[in-house]
Order: structure tokens, then C-alpha cells, then sequence
């Protein structure tokens, strides 16, 4: 769950926008021989 205007009611422990948005960017620095077929992002709560 990320904290967007989807989700009606706040809950403390969503993931922020920028959260996502540090692995999408993580996940496109990989070198060309690393492949980064998925990636899962979940709150720690």
C-alpha cells in the first residue's frame, strides 16, 4: 500500500511515493549484466 490520494483512509505504516520511486531507480542503475526481472516493495509494519 503507498500513501496516495487512492486510499481514503491514512494508515501509518504506507509507503511513501518516494519509496517506490528509490527501488524503480535502483532497479534501472543496475549495470547491463544485471537483470532485475521483479522487484517487491512492502512497509516494514
Amino acid at each position: 500500500m503507498v500513501d496516495t490520494p487512492f486510499f481514503s483512509e491514512p494508515k501509518p505504516d504506507k509507503l511513501k511515493a518516494e519509496d517506490v520511486a528509490q527501488a524503480v531507480m535502483f532497479a534501472l542503475q543496475q549495470p547491463e549484466r544485471a537483470n532485475v526481472p521483479e522487484l517487491t516493495v512492502m512497509p516494514t509494519g
